[in-house]
C-alpha cells in the first residue's frame, strides 16, 4: 500500500474515533510508521491532511452511491438502495464528529456540505425526479421538499443521539426506519408495489422489530 493511501486510511481511523481537534501530524506519523518529515512531505500541514483526506473520502462515497444505484434496473430501486448505502455510512460518522469538524475547521466543514449539496442537486434530485415522472411518487410532492425532508430527518436522528453511545447497526435501524415512513408515504400505487416488493427481499424482519410494520 503507497504511503498516501496508509496516511488517508489512518486518518479517516482516527476521525471516526476521536475529535479532529485531537488529532496530531505526530500520532498519524506514529502509528502508520512513518517519519514526520515524510507526512509532511504529502500535506503540508494539519489542515490540507484533513481537508484533502475527508473531501477525497466524500467523493468515493458519492461514486461509491452511483455504482450501486446505476446496478438497478428500477429507478425507485436505485434510489432505495442508493439511499441505503447513503445511511449506512452516515451510521458510522457520530454527529459529534461532525460538529467538532464544524467548530475548529469551519472552511473544511463547509466544503463538505458544498460537495454534498453539489452531488444532491446534480444526481439525487433527478433521481427523485425520474421516479416522479415514471410515476412512483406522487405528482403533488415537491421534489426540493421530499430532498428537505428526509436530510432533515438524518439530521434529526443525528442531533437527538448526539450523546447516546448506541452501535453503528442501531443508528442504522433509526435512519432505516424514518426513511421507510417517509418514502413509503410518497409512493403511488404503482410505486408502493415496488417498494414493498424490494422490502420484503431485502429488510429481515429484525430490522423493524419493535413496530408494526407489514410488506403487504
Amino acid at each position: 500500500m503507497e504511503v498516501k493511501e496508509k496516511i488517508k486510511d489512518k486518518v479517516i481511523e482516527l476521525f471516526l474515533l476521536k475529535s479532529c481537534k485531537d488529532i496530531t501530524m505526530d500520532e498519524v506519523a506514529r502509528q502508520i510508521g512513518i517519519s514526520k518529515r515524510t507526512l509532511y512531505e504529502n500535506y503540508a500541514n494539519k489542515e490540507e491532511m484533513l481537508y484533502s483526506i475527508l473531501i477525497e473520502y466524500v467523493q468515493q462515497g458519492q461514486e461509491e452511491y452511483k455504482k450501486k444505484v446505476m446496478g438497478e434496473n428500477n429507478v425507485l430501486c436505485g434510489f432505495i438502495v442508493g439511499t441505503l448505502y447513503h445511511i449506512k455510512m452516515a451510521s458510522q460518522v457520530k454527529f459529534q464528529r461532525l460538529y467538532e469538524l464544524k467548530q475548529y475547521y469551519p472552511s473544511i466543514f463547509d466544503s463538505l456540505f458544498s460537495t454534498r449539496k453539489e452531488f444532491e442537486e446534480e444526481f439525487v434530485r433527478n433521481l427523485l425526479s425520474n421516479s416522479q415522472k415514471e410515476g412512483y411518487l406522487i405528482k403533488q410532492i415537491s421534489i426540493e421538499m421530499v430532498i428537505k425532508l428526509l436530510y432533515l430527518n438524518v439530521y434529526n436522528i443525528s442531533i437527538t443521539t448526539l450523546n447516546n453511545e448506541k452501535s453503528s447497526d442501531e443508528m442504522f435501524k433509526f435512519y432505516l426506519i424514518h426513511l421507510f415512513i417517509i418514502l413509503r408515504g410518497l409512493c403511488t400505487e404503482k410505486g408502493l408495489k415496488i417498494f414493498n416488493d424490494f422490502c420484503s427481499k431485502t429488510f429481515k424482519k429484525k430490522d423493524f422489530e419493535n413496530i408494526n410494520i407489514k410488506f403487504e
